[in-house]
């Protein structure tokens, strides 16, 4: 590797790179909630992936739950209803349905964390339009799961009702009890 432009690539980035100070002072309450729910979104697809890969249906359950709560935050943060359309999937005969809907999931969950990045540090409006149509492919391939693993999402949304009712006393947040994970007694706590 050319040496010099190593150099020169590392000064541009600590040059441009927005300093954690000023994004801090230039988030919004609405902003910082969304930004929260849309990094919590990327976490639990990748999760979710990695639960699809095994036949372990509690555990796709769980991770499913988890991306519902989300998801919920963050229509609530916005402030909108995704249409609630189905998904099928393409007709490509290179992968699978349950590998496309993967694929479709860490694609959809990235543009989405790209939008509410553009709002949270650049400080630009939401777009939107960006924000509702990935969403609802995020929503539509988790449909698209609940159909090709055989699991409702009521059994999903009951799950993560009842594993955040024991992670937190009366469904409160702390970060004591989120850092405790009282939920999680022995068991590797991810």
């Amino acid at each position: 590797m050319n040496e010099e432009l190593e150099k020169r690539h590392e000064d541009m980035v600590k040059t441009l790179a927005k300093a954690g100070k000023e994004i801090v002072t230039g988030l919004s309450y609405t902003s910082a909630h969304n930004l929260h729910m849309v990094v919590g979104i990327v976490g639990e697809v990748a999760e979710l992936a990695e639960a699809l890969l095994s036949t372990n249906r509690e555990h796709v359950i769980e991770e499913i739950g988890d991306l519902e709560f989300y998801i919920t935050g963050l229509k609530q943060g916005i402030g909108i209803e995704i249409p609630s359309g189905e998904w099928h999937g393409s007709d490509n005969a290179l992968i699978t349905p349950l590998a496309e809907v993967i694929i479709r999931l860490g694609i959809s969950s990235g543009f989405l964390l790209d939008a509410v990045k553009k709002e949270a540090i650049y400080n630009k409006p939401l777009d939107l339009n960006e924000a509702v149509t990935h969403l609802a492919v995020v929503g539509g391939c988790v449909k698209r799961i609940y159909s090709l693993r055989g699991i409702t999402r009521e059994e999903c949304l009951e799950a993560n009702y009842n594993k955040l009712g024991e992670r937190y006393k009366n469904h409160q947040y702390s970060d004591e009890q989120a850092q405790q994970r009282n939920d999680k007694t022995g068991e590797s706590q991810n």
